[in-house]
């Protein structure tokens, strides 16, 4: 048997007016149930805690996401700006070749003494064009090469290294557009 201080004690603790016996069954029985609700309680803010974290995590995924993709828009930005300016140099020369074609055609005696039937200029017209694409052709090939050094080995080299840049810009951006796909789905 217990001694009798011990059960004064462990009454007053449960708040029992009458230490009977059932009465600490009952207290016992209501103590353990709250101690299953307050496991349980706590089973549910573990689960909480988990899910909150797992949500942090997927925020802080999705700013990593967003940041690279803001890094990369505006390194485009930046290319289509020089692509941009590219164009309108090429423009400007295209057009001082139009008016230098069209001074030397005017100061051509041949073009002025004959005077041209339709067929004629639609032929003159058709190999102009001819020329044209391959002038441009030709522009395209010298523009490749521009910049580079004289020497064919080292400009061999630096192409390959241009495109071996290119094909990991190309890598990286499509891993990054996959990452942006899971990252939407």
């Amino acid at each position: 048997m217990f001694p009798l201080h011990i059960l004064a004690r462990t009454a007053a603790i449960l708040c029992l007016d009458d230490p009977s016996v059932p009465a600490y069954a009952s207290a016992f029985t209501r103590l353990s149930f709250e101690h299953l609700e307050v496991q349980q309680e706590l089973i549910r803010l573990e689960k909480t805690e988990r899910d909150l974290t797992r949500s942090i995590d997927i925020a802080k995924y999705e700013q990593v996401l967003a940041e690279s993709w803001l890094s990369s828009t505006e390194q485009l930005q930046a290319e289509t700006s020089d692509l941009e300016r590219q164009k309108k140099a090429m423009n400007a020369k295209a057009k001082e070749y139009q008016e230098e074609l069209a001074s030397i055609m005017s100061n051509s005696p041949a073009a002025q003494a004959e005077c041209p039937s339709i067929t004629s200029l639609f032929s003159l017209q058709d190999s102009v064009q001819e020329k044209e694409c391959k002038l441009n052709a030709l522009k395209g090939r010298l523009q490749t090469f521009q910049g580079l050094p004289p020497h064919v080995e080292l400009a061999k080299q630096q192409l390959r290294a241009a495109r071996d840049n290119q094909i990991r810009l190309m890598n990286i951006r499509d891993k990054l557009l996959g990452k942006m796909n899971l990252g939407l789905n």
